[in-house]
């Protein structure tokens, strides 16, 4: 360890696995498939080269915008927080 300790390290909060209902499992398999179609959504932006740098990052916001949302979507229903 460096003498300024481990920097950028923050206590993250606990969570554990929940026990999920066929309802929830259903909703969770249906937002990870959502999930999977915008990143791969995000991937094919990168891999077309006609686009602009200032292109793709228009084009790129509202899909990661939709990431981010779909994965808080899906830690809200797997997890709980214990502390």
């Amino acid at each position: 360890m460096s003498i300024y300790g481990s920097i950028g390290f923050t206590r993250r909060d606990r969570y554990k696995d929940r026990i999920l209902t066929k309802k929830e499992k259903e909703t969770l398999s249906k937002l990870e498939l959502e999930l999977k179609q915008l990143q791969n959504k995000s991937d094919l932006l990168y891999e077309d080269l006609s686009i602009t740098d200032e292109e793709l990052k228009q084009l790129e916001e509202p899909i990661q915008n939709n990431i981010d949302n779909l994965i808080n979507q899906i830690n809200d229903i797997k997890y709980i927080k214990v502390r």
